[in-house]
């Protein structure tokens, strides 16, 4: 029986040795083929690095390589845009590139003397090159009118003395001039220039210029005209105002105007039962948006039964007397919206942002490009029934900090999650799962792209670094994810009913990061970052 056990097994390993010989044919195939085994491809030797119009690339030295071919794409290789040749090294750099643009490589090795031996091309991934070294600041979503643009710059070096203002088309992406602007001393007092007389959904490309030298630029596209109904209360004084008895007695689809910088004070309830959208008027030179709190009331409510097709809240501060205990909604009723966006806008102090119960069904709800702080146990957005439910989901462009809770969802949604380029400080809570479905689906998907988890909210007997839980949700899920970074003071905490999405870790600590997080700037400050060009909220990017 033993000579038996002793032949099973050796039958066993040479089994075992035959398929490692299949699976090793099968990889060097492509190497193989033809009337001359070719060089093996060149191994990745560390990361793409691109500070400047310019990729430097590294690699392992391939046995037998005379030289290396490094060639950069924009297209996935459909064209090359440019290509070096190096011999006697393992790395090189690829110089004069396009600032701000996202570039693929590879890597092949040449043979000294038949290029029939030359390797199949290795594939490095691809890399963004920053943006042009500039004076030149980010614009924001408030600098951005229907028809005139604030365009600011930060005065260093040369004095600046003229904007030249090009109109894109969007199809053939050709540019016409169509204003030169002499800046005047007020202008390079205050360091900004308002572009007016400007056409509305439109791209612009606005440049900064001392004499000749040209010294940064922007691009935009103006805001979309508005259309239907619209309330312009952007002349009257808030005080005089009551938003609730505005509201009711508007026709569905109406706009509402508020002036940027009032407060409007809510002291009787709010219901909406039709479609409305509430905005900041269109005064690009006043930074502060039209500011609602809800001090007399416990959150807007949504009438029972009522089937809305679109709210919208645009350029607004909303914020409540009361964190522990309001909501901006929070209803428990059936009813039904198809859109619910929160555009360019400022949410603090409150126990959650949006909650819903008792069969209130929202197909589509979307964040973008908001600050949100000093948010409680009830999260951003709270599922709290299984009647009820949030079919698809966008955080996008956006800042989370000083919550307790991001997204739990006590029901399936049919249509996907998405959470891209936003950065998040102190929230969730330590022990929390950043996402929490329980055992429910989300049928199309959940996406995490972009994102810069930092240090999160600590928590009663929590150690440090504090931990996350990752993405509890039904396994069937598939859930993609990539481009995010985690700093030093943030861990994953090990769970095995929880998906984690896949990050990268930063060496140093939120503080290193960004500018001042405690003080709800985010600016990273860092320019080692890798991910400074195209992680986190856009806005706090250098």
């Amino acid at each position: 029986m033993k000579h038996i056990s002793n032949v099973s097994n050796w039958m066993i390993l040479l089994g075992f040795i035959l398929l490692s010989l299949v699976g090793c044919k099968k990889e060097w195939e492509a190497e193989l083929d033809g009337d001359a085994p070719r060089l093996f491809r060149p191994s990745m030797k560390g990361a793409l690095v691109a500070t400047g119009n310019y990729i430097d690339v590294a690699w392992q030295q391939s046995e037998g390589a005379g030289a290396y071919k490094v060639e950069v794409s924009i297209d996935t290789f459909k064209t090359i845009a440019a290509s070096i040749e190096v011999v006697d090294t393992t790395g090189g750099t690829v110089p004069d590139l396009l600032w701000q643009q996202l570039y693929q490589v590879r890597v092949t090795a040449i043979h000294p003397s038949d290029e029939h031996k030359n390797s199949r091309p290795a594939d490095f991934g691809e890399i963004k090159t920053p943006r042009f070294p500039t004076i030149v600041s980010n614009p924001s979503a408030s600098d951005i009118g229907m028809n005139r643009i604030v365009f600011r710059w930060v005065n260093e070096g040369d004095p600046v003395t003229t904007v030249k203002v090009m109109q894109v088309d969007a199809e053939s992406k050709t540019e016409s001039l169509v204003q030169t602007i002499t800046l005047t001393s007020q202008h390079i007092m205050n360091a900004l220039v308002l572009v007016e007389n400007l056409k509305a959904s439109t791209q612009y490309r606005i440049a900064l210029y001392s004499g000749d030298k040209f010294r940064g630029e922007n691009s935009y596209t103006t805001k979309e005209p508005l259309s239907g109904e619209i309330i312009d209360l952007s002349g009257q004084d808030p005080t005089n105002v009551n938003l609730a008895d505005v509201i009711s007695s508007a026709n569905a689809g109406t706009t509402i105007l508020l002036k940027k910088g009032a407060l409007y004070d809510l002291t009787s309830a709010l219901s909406f039962s039709k479609s409305v959208t509430l905005m900041s008027n269109d005064d690009p030179l006043t930074i502060s948006k039209a500011r609602i709190s809800l001090s007399g009331i416990s959150n807007f409510g949504i009438t029972a039964n009522s089937n809305i097709a679109k709210l919208v809240f645009s350029d607004l501060e909303i914020f409540t007397n009361d964190a522990g205990n309001k909501y901006i909604f929070n209803p428990n009723a059936a009813g039904n919206i198809d859109l619910l966006l929160f555009e360019n806008c400022i949410l603090h102090d409150m126990r959650g942002v949006t909650r819903y119960r008792g069969g209130m069904k929202v197909e589509q709800q979307v964040f973008s490009n908001c600050i949100l702080f000093n948010i409680q146990n009830y999260a951003v957005l709270t599922v709290d029934d299984n009647k009820s439910s949030v079919n698809n989901f966008t955080f996008e462009n956006s800042t989370l900090y000083n919550a307790d809770v991001f997204i739990v969802n006590k029901n399936n949604a049919s249509g996907n999650y998405k959470i891209l380029h936003s950065t998040f400080y102190r929230g969730p809570q330590s022990g929390r799962n950043f996402i929490d479905f329980n055992t429910n689906t989300i049928s199309g998907g959940l996406e995490i792209r972009g994102i810069i988890f930092a240090e999160p909210k600590a928590s009663s007997g929590a150690t440090t670094p504090y931990s996350l839980t990752g993405v509890k949700v039904n396994p069937t899920t598939q859930i993609s994810s990539g481009g995010n970074y985690h700093t030093k003071d943030f861990a994953w905490k090990e769970s095995s009913d929880a998906i984690v999405p896949s990050t990268i870790e930063y060496t140093k600590i939120s503080t290193d990061l960004f500018t001042d997080p405690a003080a709800g700037n985010f600016r990273i400050k860092d320019n080692g970052f890798a991910g400074k060009d195209d992680a986190g909220d856009p806005r706090w990017r250098p």
